[in-house]
């Protein structure tokens, strides 16, 4: 039987629930197994809702990796229907079922040499970027590539809060292509090319080196001094804490990165789909801020707000939706990168699924769902910390966990291979992965942690 390629099923599942890819998976082996079959005999997979962006990409893949064999279309509510195709209609495709290996592997360039001559599949590079974070610029360059920004890979998010640059790989992707892809890039950019026989995973970190930079300072006593005095006392200060900093450690606190840029933060939707309570974690989802509302209402051409553009006209998608009920019109005032809050309005916007909140949150890619239940784990991950602190400080108790060896030189690379880590290149915590509780825990209080920093007074 032929064989689907590992990197295109997960491209599969990327797009899919995993029961509907091994659904279709299924229907080819049946296909493949009577070749003189009618096409109707197979039967049909029916996906859920897909987004209207992305829906050509998917018919697209679909004929390659199945070599014209699976036909796809799309119903009235956007959810796709594969079956096989007519072998009338698919020129010739019977004739090549015997030499089929299935692979359905992307064709190189042709007369190019070979990713293997070029260094290897995996084009990595640079990415240099300011207030973006890591998966808006990895978007944008997949769209402009016409590529699925899963076949981009990184080895942990970085913040939009901050001037970033970190590695990140793509597969199979001309080095031309992607430079011209890169020239359109705002506020980011990349560079310092190189073909290399792996991709970046998750984990692959040797540390991470910061440069805070402290700005409108007032330290106490320097009313009356000069400035080149101030500066002297403001780093000696400063120094005295860094020290303390690097001696002593630090409560490994997940940052507020983790909960979301809106006040319904990410953990109390994951703390709602804990609890089964699927309307609310919709709900919460679909929340706006009254004040993003009225200020695109009271000021219709954005300008001079303190509330962003897209803050604004996802108030008046999210409102839409809840005073009329209509899907469509809310869909094309909201951004785009509001993809959870679009899956919502199209799965709750049918007469027949407005009370199917458990269905509507199915619609949301895995990732994403899974990111909310990670966010609630972080928030009492936090508390716990808290609690501990106030009752105990930093004094090591009879039970804990302590690994005296870990990094102990900054030089020392990370090595995450045995644990599986989350899109910010940290321990995952979810419950497939708590086999191991030295490889997948959170330390407490880190002393000897993989990150440089230095901080500086302006």
């Amino acid at each position: 039987m032929a064989k689907i390629s590992d990197v295109d099923k997960d491209l599969l599942t990327s797009y899919f629930d995993l029961a509907i890819v091994d659904q279709i998976l299924a229907l080819f082996q049946r296909l493949l197994a009577s070749p003189e079959r009618k096409a109707r005999d197979f039967g049909a997979v029916t996906t859920q809702s897909i987004e209207r962006e992305v829906r050509t990409d998917i018919h697209r893949t679909i004929r390659r990796i199945f070599s014209s064999r699976l036909d796809s279309t799309t119903d009235g509510d956007g959810a796709m229907v594969i079956t096989a195709a007519n072998s009338k209609t698919n020129s010739g495709w019977k004739n090549n079922a015997g030499r089929n290996d299935g692979s359905s592997k992307p064709q190189q360039p042709k007369g190019k040499a070979s990713w293997a001559l070029l260094g290897g599949d995996y084009l990595h590079f640079t990415l240099y970027k300011e207030n973006k974070d890591t998966m808006e610029v990895i978007s944008y360059l997949a769209k402009t590539l016409q590529l699925r920004p899963q076949l981009f890979q990184f080895a942990g998010t970085k913040d939009r809060r901050g001037i970033t640059v970190q590695r990140a790989s793509v597969y199979r992707t001309q080095v031309k292509r992607l430079i011209d892809a890169g020239r359109t890039l705002r506020n980011a950019k990349i560079g310092n090319y190189k073909y290399h026989p792996q991709g970046l995973q998750l984990g692959d970190l040797m540390g991470n080196e910061f440069v805070i930079t402290l700005r409108d300072c007032h330290f106490e006593g320097s009313g009356e001094l000069t400035l080149t005095t101030k500066i002297e006392n403001a780093s000696a200060i400063v120094g005295t804490a860094i020290e303390n900093f690097a001696e002593h450690g630090f409560i490994n606190y997940y940052g507020l990165q983790r909960f979301g840029s809106f006040s319904t933060g990410t953990h109390t939707i994951g703390r709602s789909m804990l609890q089964g309570d699927f309307k609310a974690a919709c709900q919460a989802i679909l929340w706006f801020n009254p004040s993003a509302l009225a200020a695109a209402q009271e000021n219709p051409e954005q300008q001079d707000s303190n509330v962003s553009r897209d803050d604004m006209a996802r108030a008046l998608a999210l409102h839409s939706f809840a005073t009329t009920g209509h899907s469509q019109a809310a869909l094309d005032q909201l951004p785009r990168k509001f993809s959870a809050e679009a899956c919502l309005i199209r799965h709750l916007a049918r007469a027949d699924q407005k009370n199917d909140y458990y269905g509507a949150l199915q619609t949301i890619s895995r990732n994403l769902r899974l990111m909310y239940v990670h966010a609630y784990q972080s928030l009492v991950w936090n508390t716990a910390a808290s609690a501990r602190w106030k009752s105990h400080g930093h004094t090591v108790l009879p039970g804990d966990l302590v690994l005296v060896t870990e990094h102990p030189d900054p030089d020392t690379p990370v090595n995450n291979t045995d644990s599986k880590v989350d899109q910010d290149g940290e321990p995952d915590c979810s419950s497939r992965s708590l086999g191991s509780s030295l490889h997948h825990r959170r330390d407490f209080y880190s002393s000897s942690c993989p990150y440089r920093i230095r901080a500086r007074v302006l």
